[in-house]
């Protein structure tokens, strides 16, 4: 999965290494398995995450190090060859179950990547099999050499499968978990406030183990290591859980807290029950915070995203003012200044490239980070390198699709040329027969990647771009073609409910009629009809599973919907476009008698455009089937404004949107539709 260097191979290697001599601490006199065995645990990470043979080398030497060593010195074992051929088998046994079951099984699942219930099971399912196969290989084996009797199998097996199940759950799933979630860097960095952390812990641990302190013992006070979870997993990355956990042992190897009668069997549930409870209190602090925090970021990508989506908006409206597009040069000169507007939207964008094709000629007519000239003096293999797409295509493999297309060209392209890691490409139909190919990419070296909100982004405003060139065909009236833009915008716009698409068309046609009979300036029908289309945007900001529940919304979801007022308000006020209908986006939802929402305006303080939308919206939402409360009749929707008249709405627009209903308005608007 990932590349190795040679600091994680030293890592590897002597950790594995030190994980046996700590885990043959807790023996109990038998040399082939131990009750408390991190080394599994240590093997199963590197290897579950780096799958080279390098790494497997340096995981197999580490292991075989640490047999020899306790062989040595620790167990007692009088013949060297015994040592040497425990250490090769034992090794040897826990690397060839790994790679068994990691390929043979379960290499179509990548668990590490997400703490979801799915894949923790599959990470719990291949523990038990790696045990299991571990154990039965191991002392099979053991059995078929001599070095164990028909007695022990048994009680070896048990203790073998129970000790690996144990460290991989322990220590191979968080090493796991902490080589990926902590981007893996070279020689780990520890800040002194994490340092000081497993000093304090050490330090803790030897004595309560020692029971140096008289009031502090281990069989009473072990809880209180559950501070030091909570600390790490809310403060530090995953790699404390691992770090710590091989403090506790490690501290216990050398002041063992058990007195010498005990049994192997208490032992095991004793020290590796509170293993189990810790790593699962760690995780599941993770998993919640990290919740939180995915929660957290997706509405301030949201609310980016939203920004984005108005500002190119507002950049096609100021396109399109220029009038229609008639010849290709100026469609090519629209491409091009798009490029530019949408490359500047993202930071984590480095390239970009932006390309016509015209009756199967393909033409670069603007770069960020390549060399155009260069580009253009080179022949594509034009099938394998157009793409005409639907949507648009999130590629991870750049390089691959370049060397397809370029062929002997490629190595010349490579050195003129930055390596990317990927890319997405959209296609814009610009005229006939006229395609816009562009490319926005990601350096090899770079960080940073295309989110999924980035790429639900990129396909609303691949929708946009291809309603703006087929408005500018086609549509010669302005206020058409941005009404064409947006809409295509209220469509496209996935976290928004899908009918608020028709919801929104059909406040701004009940606003603009309204507007029609209460004003005599077009620029206040405009206005109106505009605040209309716009006047629930806000609502990208606000959480999917309230925006689009069926039923009624409690108190806490309510009090969250209200945000989409101000936020909608808040960001149009920042467009030099659409700034002049953010005050009447922002104050739909005042009330007459001062009670509404966010700013509680009351009385003639609300504009009497505001008013007006506002009359518009209550009876386009009467007008539409909901699960709590079917649509209303005219007769109905009547009723209702007169007895809100003068408490939510404003009595003058209430008069007029009344009048205007029963000369059938609402019948007029329904067949437009």
């Amino acid at each position: 999965m990932f590349s190795v260097d040679r600091a994680q191979k030293a890592l590897a290697f002597l950790t594995c290494a030190v994980s046996v001599l700590i885990g043959h601490a807790f023996t109990v006199g038998m040399y082939e398995a131990s009750i408390v065995w991190p080394a599994i645990g240590f093997a199963f990470g590197f290897l579950f995450v780096y799958r080279q043979s390098d790494m497997t080398v340096a995981v197999f030497l580490g292991l075989y190090t640490g047999y020899h060593v306790s062989g040595q010195f620790f167990i007692g074992t009088e013949e060297l060859g015994i040592v040497i051929m425990r250490g090769f088998l034992s090794s040897f046994t826990t690397v060839f179950a790994i790679i068994l079951v990691r390929e043979g099984i379960f290499r179509f699942f990548d668990f590490c990547w997400r703490l979801q219930r799915k894949n923790i099971l599959l990470a719990v399912g291949s523990a038990f099999v790696i045990s299991l196969f571990a154990s039965i290989f191991g002392n099979s084996v053991l059995l078929l050499v001599g070095l164990l009797a028909w007695t022990e199998f048994w009680p070896s097996f048990l203790i073998w499968t129970a000790g690996d199940f144990l460290g991989i759950m322990n220590f191979g799933i968080p090493l796991a978990l902490a080589l990926i979630m902590d981007k893996r860097p070279s020689l780990p960095s520890f800040s002194l406030w994490e340092v000081g952390f497993y000093l304090v812990l050490a330090t803790f641990s030897f004595l309560i183990y020692s029971e140096a302190v008289p009031v502090l013992n281990y069989a009473d006070h072990k809880f209180l290591f559950f501070p030091f979870v909570v600390v790490a997993a809310i403060y530090f990355p995953f790699r404390s859980l691992v770090v710590g956990s091989f403090i506790f042992l490690a501290m216990m190897a050398l002041r063992p807290p058990f007195p010498a009668e005990i049994g192997h069997l208490d032992y095991t549930l004793d020290v590796n029950i509170l293993l189990i409870v810790v790593t699962v209190t760690f995780l599941t602090i993770r998993v919640v915070g990290m919740g939180l925090e995915k929660e957290q970021k997706e509405l301030l990508d949201k609310k980016e995203r939203l920004g984005q989506l108005v500002e190119s908006m507002e950049n096609l409206f100021m396109l399109s003012n220029e009038g229609p597009v008639e010849e290709k040069d100026r469609a090519e000169i629209l491409t091009a200044r798009i490029f530019r507007m949408i490359y500047r939207l993202f930071n984590r964008i480095d390239y970009g490239s932006c390309l016509i094709i015209e009756r199967g000629e393909l033409r670069y007519i603007d770069a960020v980070g390549y060399d155009i000239d260069y580009l253009n003096s080179i022949r594509f293999d034009i099938e394998t390198w157009k793409a005409q797409l639907d949507e648009p295509l999130h590629m991870k493999n750049m390089e691959k699709r370049l060397r397809k297309s370029l062929g002997k060209h490629y190595d010349e392209y490579a050195l003129r040329n930055p390596a990317i890691k990927e890319a997405v490409m959209m296609s814009v139909k610009i005229g006939a027969g006229l395609y816009c190919e562009m490319s926005f990419d990601i350096r090899k070296e770079s960080d940073e990647n295309f989110t999924p909100n980035i790429l639900d982004y990129f396909k609303t405003l691949n929708n946009l771009l291809n309603g703006f060139f087929e408005a500018e065909t086609s549509i010669y009236e302005h206020d058409e073609m941005k009404s064409h833009l947006v809409e295509s915008l209220l469509k496209t716009i996935a976290l928004l409910d899908p009918d608020m698409h028709r919801h929104s068309k059909r406040v701004a046609a009940l606003a603009q009629e309204f507007a029609k009979a209460a004003f005599s300036d077009e620029k206040s029908v405009s206005e109106l009809f505009w605040a209309g289309i716009m006047h629930d945007i806000g609502k990208v900001g606000i959480p999917e599973n309230i925006v689009r529940k069926k039923g009624r919304l409690t108190v806490s979801e309510y009090e969250k919907m209200k945000g989409h007022a101000d936020l909608g308000g808040s960001l149009l006020s920042a467009s030099d476009v659409l700034g002049e209908i953010s005050t009447y986006v922002r104050h739909h939802h005042e009330r007459y008698d001062g009670t509404g929402y966010p700013d509680g305006l009351k009385g003639d303080e609300i504009p009497y455009e505001t008013a007006i939308l506002a009359v518009a919206e209550a009876v386009a939402a009467m007008m539409e089937d909901y699960s709590f409360s079917p649509a209303m009749t005219p007769e109905d929707i009547v009723r209702e404004l007169h007895r809100e008249r003068g408490r939510q709405f404003h009595p003058k627009a209430v008069d007029l949107a009344i009048e205007m209903i029963e000369d059938d308005l609402l019948a007029d608007i329904t067949e437009e539709e």
